[in-house]
């Protein structure tokens, strides 16, 4: 009797798990992409909001490493110690961060359609085992 309630138990959950997972999932999917991207942003401005001499000298030695000229990185380098050049503005790496974000859009959805019924059907089985596998309900030992 049990095994024949958990073959129909089973076979509910797999239908449930396969629809209500990968709408949830795919929905998920866009709602996780928006907090990544978000947290990326957000992280990158307190980080230089924070600490604005290691964002400018992050800033500095990633152009200065461009350029191969000596005697160019040397006038850059003054340039920046007499303040007569400036970092980027924290624009340039909140675009930069939604640029390389954006094409998650697609892979961050597609991947919670094929996941999301496989945690739904997790989770279910789960709830099977501790009700009814561990003496959850009217079960005799």
């Amino acid at each position: 009797m049990k095994k024949i309630l958990f073959y129909i138990y089973f076979l509910i959950v797999l239908l449930w798990s396969i629809v209500y997972g990968a709408i949830i999932g795919f929905l998920g999917g866009f709602v996780s992409w928006y907090k990544n991207m978000a947290r990326c942003i957000r992280d990158s401005l307190m980080n230089r909001k924070s600490y604005p001499q290691a964002s400018f000298h992050k800033h500095m030695a990633y152009y200065l490493n461009a350029i191969g000229n000596e005697y160019e990185k040397t006038r850059v380098e003054k340039e920046y110690k007499a303040g007569q050049r400036k970092p980027s503005h924290p624009f340039v790496e909140a675009f930069t961060v939604f640029a390389i974000y954006l094409p998650l859009i697609v892979y961050f959805p597609i991947k919670g359609f094929f996941l999301g019924p496989y945690h739904v059907l997790g989770h279910c089985l789960d709830y099977w085992d501790n009700k009814f596998e561990k003496g959850g309900i009217n079960e005799k030992r």
